[in-house]
């Protein structure tokens, strides 16, 4: 397995990070670590890991955001499978070994897999695919159906989180070629659905094993005056992709409900408003 961690001014967290991959159960991984220009010291992190473990690989590259990084750490594997880690993450030590097993046992263009969201205040809530656990290579009229929304649940029914899966280089490679490296958020949801559009089989694992460290440096918790723009981008992208398929009036309806959860975001980030303020809200003009 190729293991990509993107890398920017995660020093607080990146030797938690490291320690997880390098303890894992199943051995046989290289490690990319692409550093984007970070003015911490977290490329002398990198650099020290690099000179205690054969298995790592470090680069460094002017600052260009998380799309271009990832972009670039798969073109430089050199592994058939692919996984990914954030920096200010941490993973169980047996989730590559279940991941390999499971890809042994069915060959399947996709493994997925849980995730853990860790929150500063201590509590965490655990997200799993709304399908049953399984292999599935029927995607018409299993998947596609309900990947973006599912109503039951009021969320994805396939999470787009590309650290909690194991790619198939060959697909993942065609993805980046071809992928917008403008979009910057919601970047993940763009080459993971658009992978999804080019596999025939997925395997399920109802169980999480990977911990998405949720704090205020996250971006995800950042204010930029450039989402509104990026979320056109991202919906115009993901439009094209789904357009492709056999029947894309299914995922074009679940899309559209994604970008309003993305607006709504954006709403939230850039002028604090959300629901709960929206009648309260003065706007200023007729």
């Amino acid at each position: 397995i190729s293991v990509i961690v993107p890398v920017y001014n995660t020093e607080k967290y990146l030797k938690k990070c490291l320690d997880s991959i390098l303890g894992q159960t199943y051995r046989n991984i290289e490690i990319i670590l692409m550093d984007d220009g970070s003015t911490d010291n977290s490329l002398q992190i990198c650099k020290e890991y690099q000179s205690r473990d054969s298995r790592i690989r470090v680069y460094t590259q002017k600052n260009s955001g998380l799309p271009s990084v990832r972009a670039k750490g798969v073109f430089l594997s050199t592994s058939d499978l692919i996984t990914f880690v954030d920096s200010d993450d941490w993973i169980e030590s047996d989730m590559y070994e279940n991941m390999v097993t499971l890809y042994e046992q069915t060959l399947a263009d996709l493994i997925s897999t849980g995730i853990f969201n860790d929150y500063e205040n201590g509590t965490t809530k655990t997200n799993l695919d709304h399908y049953q656990e399984g292999l599935y290579d029927d995607l018409e009229k299993d998947i596609y159906p309900s990947m973006l929304r599912d109503n039951r649940f009021g969320e994805f029914g396939l999470f787009g989180n590309l650290c909690t899966k194991l790619f198939k280089k060959s697909i993942l490679l065609d993805v980046y070629e071809n992928i917008n490296l403008k979009v910057f958020y919601g970047e993940d949801c763009l080459a993971f659905y658009s992978y999804c559009m080019k596999m025939k089989s997925i395997y399920v694992r109802k169980k999480a094993f990977y911990h998405y460290n949720v704090h205020s440096g996250s971006m995800c918790t950042n204010v930029d005056l450039r989402l509104p723009n990026n979320a056109l981008l991202l919906y115009q992208e993901l439009q094209k992709v789904f357009m492709q398929g056999k029947d894309c009036y299914p995922l074009l309806k679940q899309l559209k409900r994604y970008i309003l959860d993305i607006e709504c975001h954006n709403l939230r980030m850039i002028y604090g408003i959300g629901s709960e303020t929206l009648e309260k809200w003065f706007f200023g003009y007729k």
